[in-house]
Order: structure tokens, then C-alpha cells, then sequence
């Protein structure tokens, strides 16, 4: 497999942390707009529309939830299969870089900090040791 395929398999668990936090945060916005809607209504005492919108933010607030237990619910075999391609690298270094990145969502920047590489270098060993992965494989897509 390319190395782009393999940088897709390990990135599924740093992929659904950040889409989980774009998630609770939607689902946050979401529900104070419901309540604004719900003060109003209950201010004005009027009862047009604001049901609906109060409605249309439970719906959604409801799906988001599901996209949410989705995520935790895959989350736990996205992180074991990726740490356990990433401890099978022989290197102490290269399992903390890609461990840095893929486990712990840091950043590029923040990985060659920590390792006390440049950045520029710490891209090229990504790339290197993404060709030394060789067991993500015969893991689960």
C-alpha cells in the first residue's frame, strides 16, 4: 500500500478526535440557539414559529448525538490498531513521533518540538517511517 493509504489508516483516530470536537462544539452552538429561541418565546409569549426552530434544534441536537456515539464507539479500535502499528516500529524516536501525531493529535510543529528536531526533519523521518510500517495492514480498514 501507497504511503498516503497508510497515513489514511493511522490518521483515523486523530480524525475522529478533532470531527468528535468539531461535533461538540456544533452541538453546543446548537443547543444555546435553542434556548435563546426557547427565552424569547417564553418573553414574547407571541407562539409563531419559535416551536419549530425550537423543534428543528432538538432534531438536530439529536443528531449529533448519534454522529457522536458513532465516533466514540470506533474511537477505542482506531486508537489500539494504530498504537499497535506504531509499537511494533523498532526505533524508540520514530514510535514517539508518530505516536506525538497520531495518538496524541499534535501538531507537526509541536511533535518536532518535543522531539527536538526541525520540523522540516521530523516531515522527512514521517515519510520514512511510514515505510517501515508493515503490520497496519492486516488490521481492520
Amino acid at each position: 500500500m501507497t504511503a498516503e493509504d497508510k497515513k489514511a489508516w493511522l490518521g483515523r483516530y486523530r480524525a475522529g478526535r478533532m470531527q468528535l470536537n468539531r461535533l461538540r462544539e456544533q452541538r453546543a452552538r446548537v443547543k444555546s440557539f435553542g434556548e435563546r429561541v426557547t427565552v424569547r418565546a417564553n418573553a414574547a409569549a407571541s407562539g409563531g414559529g419559535t416551536s419549530d426552530r425550537v423543534q428543528l434544534a432538538i432534531e438536530r441536537m439529536s443528531q449529533i448525538d448519534m454522529e457522536i456515539a458513532d465516533i466514540l464507539n470506533q474511537l477505542p479500535t482506531w486508537e489500539r490498531e494504530a498504537g499497535a502499528a506504531i509499537s511494533a516500529l523498532e526505533n524508540v524516536d520514530h514510535r514517539r513521533i508518530m505516536a506525538y501525531y497520531y495518538i496524541e493529535c499534535l501538531s507537526w510543529y509541536d511533535v518536532a518540538e518535543l522531539s527536538g528536531y526541525y520540523i522540516r526533519h521530523v516531515m522527512r523521518l514521517h515519510k520514512n517511517i511510514l515505510s517501515k510500517i508493515e503490520t497496519w495492514h492486516t488490521m481492520s480498514p
